[in-house]
């Protein structure tokens, strides 16, 4: 806590250009490696069960929780604060769609149908980061002009690996959102969004990742019984529920108008 401290010291604009720094240092570095191309394996799953009719049946029926979350984000984001709300509506919308996203994808695994997986995913990465910037730099990244901006941007990135064959745009956006927002949570004090259930996700993200690399090796360690990437999908269901705990649960706290009210003029006279 003692070291939290001190790096909450550092004058507000460095930590700010050290995030900067972060970011523009993982651009540069993508831009100096070869096209990233996605190969032709992703395409394929060692859990091709047909059950019930549905082929790939756990990889689609593992979508479900990610509608619930969404639902139950959506029907409690009116709770949060007026300057967050649209940032939280679109997170849990993005998840509400990744559901069907994701699902018509594993349904008959392709290039075009991937892509109505990942557009949606962009949209809860970017009201994620607006989300955190908002809450712990500055509120005027969760206006909605800002908002469409990130989630435009972060759309472009999984529309320019469709048409260029190139993932480095959609590393890009998830690989900053993984390395910024620990940045934001070390150096930034929160308001209303919970810290803790913010690690929470990012671990759980993280886990979702590897359960997704070792696919193979886990539906074989486990006996054929389910595969990494349907676990995947509940890893990465439960990150947004942890999400869902951070940005909407917390109701008794201070209003995010009062909070920012008393906090705004520390923040100019911060150095």
């Amino acid at each position: 806590m003692a070291i939290l401290r001190r790096l909450r010291l550092v004058p507000r604009p460095w930590r700010v250009l050290l995030l900067a720094a972060v970011a523009l240092g993982a651009a540069v570095l993508l831009l100096a490696l070869p096209p990233i191309r996605q190969g032709p394996r992703y395409y394929v799953f060692p859990d091709d069960r047909t059950i019930l009719g549905i082929p790939y049946f756990w990889n689609v029926i593992s979508n479900l929780p990610f509608a619930v979350v969404g639902a139950a984000g959506l029907a409690a984001f009116a709770r949060r604060p007026p300057p967050l709300r649209p940032a939280v509506g679109a997170l849990f919308a993005g998840v509400f769609l990744t559901a069907f996203g994701s699902a018509w994808y594993h349904l008959a695994p392709s290039a075009g149908r991937l892509l109505f997986d990942r557009l949606p995913m962009t949209v809860a990465f970017a009201a994620v980061f607006t989300l955190v910037v908002a809450d712990r730099i500055d509120p005027r990244a969760a206006r909605p002009a800002w908002l469409a901006a990130a989630i435009a941007l972060a759309a472009a990135s999984a529309l320019a690996w469709y048409w260029t064959g190139d993932l480095r745009p959609y590393v890009f956006v998830q690989g900053t959102l993984l390395l910024t927002v620990p940045l934001i949570l070390l150096l930034f004090p929160g308001r209303e969004i919970d810290g803790a259930r913010l690690v929470a996700a990012l671990a759980l993200y993280l886990v979702a990742k590897v359960l997704e690399k070792y696919d193979d090796q886990v539906y074989d360690a486990l006996g054929q019984l389910v595969s990494g990437h349907a676990l995947k999908h509940l890893a990465a269901a439960w990150a947004c529920w942890q999400l869902h705990r951070a940005a909407v649960a917390p109701a008794a706290r201070p209003s995010y108008g009062q909070v920012h009210e008393r906090a705004a003029p520390l923040h100019h006279l911060e150095r």
